[in-house]
C-alpha cells in the first residue's frame, strides 16, 4: 500500500470515508474459511464473509485463494455502528465488504435506485 496511484484511500471511520459503493486498496490481514479481513489505512478493517465470496466470485475456501498480504481492491457494501460487549465498552465500526469491484448492468441500477432513495429521505 505504498503507492502514490491510490486515490482517496480509507484512512478512518467517517461518514466522509465510508461511502458506499466505494472501491479501495487493502491487504489481507487475516484468512479463514469462513472469509478474508481486509486491513485499509490506519487499522481501518473489513470483512468479506466466504459465503459472499462464493456466491459472486466462486471461491469454495478462500484459504485455497487468498494469502495474508495480498494486495486487493474492496468495495465497501455497509457499515455497521456496534456496541462492545463489556459493560463499560464504547462503540466501533464493522465494514462489509465485497472484492467483486465491477458491477454488472443490473447491479448498477439497483445501486442508483438505493441511493436515490437513500437521498429522498429526510
Amino acid at each position: 500500500l505504498l503507492t502514490t496511484d491510490i486515490e482517496n484511500p480509507i484512512v478512518e471511520y467517517t461518514p466522509l470515508c465510508l461511502e458506499i459503493g466505494r472501491v479501495a486498496a487493502g491487504f489481507l490481514s487475516k484468512v479463514d474459511e469462513w472469509g478474508v479481513t481486509v486491513t485499509f489505512y490506519n487499522n481501518v478493517h473489513g470483512r468479506v464473509p466466504a459465503r459472499r465470496l462464493a456466491a459472486e466470485l466462486g471461491v469454495e475456501d478462500p484459504r485455497m485463494n487468498y494469502n495474508i498480504g495480498d494486495a486487493v481492491a474492496a468495495r465497501l457494501l455497509d457499515c455497521f455502528k456496534r456496541r462492545h460487549k463489556e459493560e463499560n465498552g464504547g462503540y466501533y465500526y464493522q465494514l462489509e465488504l465485497s472484492l467483486k469491484t465491477v458491477l454488472d448492468t443490473a447491479e448498477k441500477s439497483v445501486e442508483a435506485q438505493e441511493t436515490a432513495n437513500s437521498s429522498s429521505v429526510g
